[in-house]
């Protein structure tokens, strides 16, 4: 428990040093990752505008935090995604704060990069001692034995449990950049109607995707009766 506090608090200091930055500044350096208008598009028969690249981004991480565990090394290509989805999503909160209150700002910055921030620690397992990995490589020998198709399976090994529990966690961060960069880029604000439901959300999402990655295998534990994970 002492570990995953140090490790919350080293997130949140960084969170203030990148939000102490100028605006501006990210503003500049940022750009590219805004992706400009690419992809948004206008339905005349529902008059409204459709953003086809966030969808795909959406898509491409969903597919991926569901077929994670056929990837060799997966932890490292989810960190490059992440961080490009942080990235972008950052540079499109940048780009909506420059046109807010400074307070305002500052706080869609902090919310963005604090879904970044614990989504990442949790998904490279530091909230948990990477428990996942052990099952996630065994899971693939389950497949190729055919454990799956034998019903017992599922309330005896906690395996497909684990793999589902991972994918999960790593979705989670994944959904929630991409919705705000999605909303963001087609509504010109943060994802809320005003700055104080968009910080409860924030804490919200951030306080599930901790509890998800800390406690959830605990549960598992508990539900399959078994010591360790």
């Amino acid at each position: 428990m002492l570990q995953n506090l140090i490790i919350l608090g080293i997130v949140l200091l960084v969170g203030i040093v990148l939000v102490l930055i100028p605006t501006k500044n990210w503003n500049r350096i940022l750009k590219p990752f805004t992706l400009s208008t690419t992809g948004i598009r206008y339905i005349r028969r529902r008059r409204d505008h459709v953003d086809t690249l966030a969808n795909v981004f959406l898509f491409v991480s969903a597919l991926f935090c569901i077929l994670y565990w056929i990837i060799p090394f997966y932890q490292i290509f989810y960190v490059l995604w992440l961080l490009f989805s942080f990235l972008c999503t950052f540079a499109q909160a940048s780009r909506v704060s420059a046109s807010a209150s400074t307070a305002v700002g500052k706080i869609t910055l902090f919310g963005v990069y604090l879904m970044f921030g614990i989504g990442l620690v949790g998904g490279i397992g530091l909230l948990n001692n990477n428990v996942a990995s052990a099952y996630v490589s065994s899971f693939f020998k389950d497949i190729i034995q055919g454990n799956l198709l034998n019903p017992y399976y599922y309330f005896t090994d906690p395996t497909i449990t684990v793999v589902v529990t991972e994918g999960i966690i790593l979705f989670f961060p994944c959904y929630c950049l991409w919705a705000q960069f999605k909303y963001m880029r087609l509504e010109d604000t943060f994802k809320a109607r005003w700055i104080a439901t968009y910080v409860l959300k924030v804490i919200f999402v951030c306080a599930l995707m901790y509890g998800i990655s800390s406690f959830g295998f605990d549960f598992i534990k508990v539900v399959f009766q078994i010591k360790d994970i």
